[in-house]
């Protein structure tokens, strides 16, 4: 899929970007796994952490090994049978906010220090609502 060259990794969208969906693709400088909330480093795609603030998107690849370029959802929704890496838990609660956490990691309370980044909310158990939004703790 041809799209735009972003910070180093490519922005693609299936449709125009004021549309819902967007991904952006590019190399993972660590693993990554489907609902880690990565940003971008200099090696490529690295685990966020709310300590800094920075995410620039949910990890929607299966598995991303290091090295191998993986599918970042910066909007839209990021569908799965088994949030369990994620979250720690098998399935979303539907209709709670989901936050960064150290390691990449989403749960339901907001961290204590650092910044705030909301990732989404649960539409379903199995759906979340990726949109991103940012606000120091």
């Amino acid at each position: 899929m041809a799209g735009i060259y972003f910070e180093g990794a490519e922005y693609t969208s299936p449709r125009p970007l004021n549309q819902v969906d967007a991904l952006i693709r590019g190399a993972a400088a660590v693993e990554c796994q489907f609902g880690r909330v990565v940003r971008w480093g200099e090696g490529g795609f690295e685990l966020a952490d709310p300590v800094d603030g920075r995410a620039s998107g949910l990890c929607v690849s299966i598995l991303g090994p290091a090295g191998k370029r993986i599918e970042v959802l910066t909007a839209g929704a990021a569908e799965a049978k088994d949030w369990t890496d994620a979250t720690g838990e098998l399935r979303l609660e539907p209709g709670a906010a989901y936050f960064l956490q150290p390691e990449g990691r989403l749960g339901r309370i907001p961290p204590s220090a650092g910044f705030i980044v909301r990732v989404g909310r649960a539409a379903s158990p199995t759906v979340l609502a990726v949109t991103f939004d940012l606000k120091v703790a």
